[in-house]
């Protein structure tokens, strides 16, 4: 039995699941099943609805039962590093109800008053509870509680504001057009930035009531270069959307669309797929996006990934497996192949073929 859950725990690619956790991502998918993101803090759950009761399946404890079986009565899962976020299997722990709750207990009883005023003292310069916590090795949670009892008032409170605040906050949008900008600027969140926007009537990015026809003309130029809404949008301090919105009007064809393409650039797509076996370096080569690149070859039936690392890849992988310098990730993007593949490597499943 022990051996099938180390088998399950190598299986799966944590790297992926643990970093949109930790990116605070609305929505995050753990065997199929959509975990939603609390609002107060960064745990996933899922609601279970019935005709009797309803109730919330958290992402850790069903992490705990798939690589260590189930959770006995009255137990908890504490995360080690204090980071409800991270939910890597080697960060949680199953602890008793009453052990939890000491532990808790202590960890707040060892505040100290040079700590408070520090943690008042970051949290002016990052305004994130989360930031301020991995500064001190708190958790984000024990830093909300000593903010709240020292009667510390969140950045997203409009309560903090000023006139002369707000006057700065509209005079830098108007320039940066970014409201994560002006919130560096001003030590303030985006959140904050937009709530004071709108109390103003102040017409975000997206509105094409902010454009003029000199831009127009500098964002269709800039795209026939790029081919890729972000970077233009970087370029002229927009977004990607409201790039996509002007393309739009003029007609212009955004590049992932394939009424553009051409028998020869499809046999080119093809032939140097089959040689550099990397959809990104193919988009390179002829000036297209990955997603066009892909496109095209699913299309023509063309499966990606070729027929996956040979022989000596697999052994080269294994020995950068061993030695443990890089996320299983960043092995997938340096031999161009999934993260699956790498965890059928690591468990010894898969097979080269070549």
């Amino acid at each position: 039995m022990k051996d099938q859950k180390t088998l399950a725990f190598f299986a799966y690619d944590w790297d992926k699941l643990v970093s949109d956790c930790l990116a605070g991502k609305q929505k995050v998918i753990f065997q199929g099943m959509i975990y939603y993101r609390r609002r107060k803090k960064p745990c996933y759950y899922k609601s279970i609805s019935s005709r009797e009761h309803r109730e919330h399946q958290h992402l850790a404890q069903v992490i705990w039962r798939f690589c260590n079986g189930d959770i006995p009565p009255k137990h908890d899962i504490h995360h080690i590093d204090h980071n409800p976020g991270n939910n890597h299997p080697s960060n949680l722990v199953c602890w008793s109800k009453s052990k939890h709750a000491r532990y808790h207990a202590r960890l707040q009883s060892t505040r100290s008053v040079e700590e408070d005023h520090r943690i008042i003292k970051l949290y002016g310069q990052f305004h994130n509870i989360f930031k301020v916590g991995k500064a001190i090795d708190r958790s984000g949670e024990f830093v909300r509680l000593v903010l709240k009892d020292l009667g510390v008032v969140r950045d997203g409170d409009s309560s903090t504001r000023s006139e002369e605040e707000d006057h700065r906050i509209v005079e830098l949008y108007g320039q940066l057009k970014s409201t994560d900008k002006v919130g560096k600027v001003v030590g303030r969140s985006s959140s904050f930035i937009g709530v004071v926007l709108k109390e103003y009537n102040i017409v975000l990015d997206g509105d094409p009531s902010t454009r003029s026809e000199e831009e127009d003309h500098r964002i269709i130029e800039l795209y026939g270069q790029y081919h890729s809404c972000e970077r233009v949008g970087k370029v002229v301090g927009r977004s990607m959307v409201f790039v996509w919105y002007v393309l739009k009007e003029y007609d212009v064809i955004c590049d992932g669309n394939l009424s553009t393409r051409s028998e020869e650039e499809d046999h080119r797509i093809i032939k140097l797929y089959d040689r550099l076996n990397s959809t990104n370096k193919v988009g390179k080569a002829v000036g297209r996006t990955h997603s066009f690149v892909c496109r095209v070859l699913k299309e023509y039936n063309i499966r990606r990934g070729g027929h996956g690392p040979t022989r000596k890849q697999v052994e080269e992988i294994k020995v950068l497996l061993r030695k443990g310098g890089l996320t299983q990730h960043a092995i997938a993007r340096k031999f161009d192949t999934s993260g699956a593949t790498i965890s059928r490597i690591k468990t010894g499943i898969y097979k080269a073929t070549r």
